[in-house]
């Protein structure tokens, strides 16, 4: 008795097991993107490739509502927040990623869809050839029945069918049958096996030509979302430049830590430095020598008497040669935005050779942050707080010392402190760190007016003061506002 319990348990079990729909183990994963796109843009082997193709369609498609989803909250977050220049910088990390993101995938569909008319006029010709290959199977087999059919007498569907006078008759029939060889049944096999291949052949390519569609729309719509989101950080950016004055706050309150940073200072002698030959040895222009002496004016040209001019742009009416190509992107005194700016910003692609604007003497070098910061402005990131790597020099042009530096460089500086430069000579390159929205160097130009170089040396040696005194707000740093140095030039007038 038990024992029928058991079984009848076990049988239940089995029926009831029966009755349960298969159970997936693991689901796909579709997290390497790059990779589905690149697989799914060419002919799948097999049918269960190509559901796997439209399983990750599908999982793409809620991925990208998910980023409009994400664009949308990210305007929100824009709209209210506040003034802490930190959380602004948070946020334009998140909008950096995104559009790192979309820019990725555009780039990588434009490739695919570059490459889909070759795919599929490749796959039509091997659509032809399946065919060909199949009617000439038929053929085979078909003469090949046909010549048994002969041999035999009557049709053998048909006299099966139909059913035999007697026995005899049966089994000559039958015998005609079997006569249908093993190699008979392995060319029916190849034959469906062909038919099937073109099948898939067929549908995969009615996929690929529905999936070049659907991935032109896509592009569309990730360059109008990633449009969207540089708009976006054009707004944050904007409100970012507005409150400058927390970044300036942190300037005057900071102190310059020698043992940590001493490294980075020029550590000879200033005693022992020789006036270097100016780089322009015409008329002072119209830079006045002195504690009264006002802005940079129009000095004349004349022959440039330094090192031997290897690189840079053109020469200024100062004297100088811009020293990176690029496009001025923020000028002196105050962002597009609002907001203040103690330099020039000159955009260029990260890695743009930047150099020497005149002959001159390196102070300062300052490097080991990421070239790109990954789209957080890092505020407090080297010294001055938000320059990252960065360089200094002293120069004297037309009887005027300026003390010039360069910010948000990429790492692999040429110079190092104590370094004597040429006009025209390699000092580094652009790059997008420290506090910095987007690939581009910040340029200030300090007037020191008649200040020996060795003064300004030693100044610089003293105070590690970037400014010389004249601090970090442009109503107390401008030479066209304060006329006396030490004051503030505008780059973008001085060396181009």
């Amino acid at each position: 008795m038990n024992r029928r319990r058991i079984m009848a348990c076990i049988t239940a079990a089995f029926l009831l097991a029966g009755s349960i729909p298969p159970v997936q183990l693991h689901a796909e994963d579709f997290s390497d993107e790059e990779y589905w796109i690149r697989k799914c843009s060419a002919v799948q082997p097999t049918q269960e490739d190509a559901d796997l193709c439209t399983q990750f369609k599908n999982e793409y498609a809620s991925r990208q509502q998910a980023v409009e989803q994400q664009i949308s909250d990210l305007q929100q977050q824009i709209e209210n927040i506040g003034n802490d220049i930190d959380e602004i910088a948070a946020l334009a990390q998140q909008q950096y990623a995104l559009v790192q993101e979309l820019d990725a995938q555009i780039a990588l569909k434009e490739e695919s869809i570059a490459s889909f008319d070759a795919t599929i006029n490749a796959l039509s010709a091997q659509i032809d050839e399946k065919r060909q290959e199949i009617e000439q199977y038929d053929r085979i087999i078909r003469e090949r029945m046909i010549s048994e059919q002969a041999s035999v007498g009557t049709n053998m569907v048909v006299d099966l069918i139909m059913g035999a006078d007697d026995l005899s008759d049966m089994l000559r029939r039958l015998e005609g049958l079997n006569r249908i060889t093993q190699d008979d049944e392995d060319q029916m096999k190849q034959l469906q096996d062909l038919r099937d291949e073109l099948q898939l052949q067929l549908s995969e390519q009615d996929r690929l030509r529905e999936q070049q569609e659907e991935q032109k729309a896509e592009i569309e719509q990730q360059r109008a979302a990633a449009d969207e989101v540089r708009q976006q950080r054009e707004e944050l950016l904007a409100v970012y430049q507005s409150n400058q004055q927390e970044i300036v706050q942190r300037m005057e309150n900071a102190t310059y830590n020698a043992q940590t940073m001493g490294g980075n200072m020029i550590a000879m002698d200033p005693s022992s430095l020789v006036e270097e030959p100016e780089s322009n040895n015409g008329s002072s222009g119209g830079s006045n020598s002195g504690s009264e002496g006002g802005s940079s004016g129009g000095g004349e040209n004349s022959s440039n008497s330094g090192g031997s001019s290897n690189g840079g742009g053109s020469m200024s009416s100062n004297g100088f040669i811009s020293p990176i190509s690029g496009t001025l992107s923020a000028g002196t005194w105050y962002y597009p935005g609002g907001g203040e700016h103690l330099g020039a910003d000159i955009a260029a692609p990260i890695g743009t050779p930047i150099y020497a604007p005149a002959n001159g003497i390196v102070v300062w070098t300052n490097e080991g942050f990421p070239s790109d910061n990954g789209g957080y402005p890092d505020a407090s990131a080297g010294w001055p707080y938000g320059a990252a790597n960065n360089m200094a020099m002293i120069t004297r042009v037309n009887g005027t010392t300026y003390f010039i530096s360069f910010a948000h460089m990429s790492t692999g500086i040429v110079v190092s402190p104590g370094q004597t430069v040429s006009q025209g000579q390699l000092m580094g390159y652009t790059g997008n760190s420290g506090n910095s929205f987007g690939a581009h160097c910040h340029i200030e130009v300090v007037n020191l007016g008649n200040m020996s170089i060795a003064d300004a040396v030693a100044q610089f040696q003293r105070t590690s003061d970037f400014a010389y005194g004249t601090g970090w707000s442009v109503a107390t740093t401008g030479c066209d506002i304060i006329g006396r140095t030490p004051c503030r030039e505008h780059p973008e007038d001085i060396l181009y």
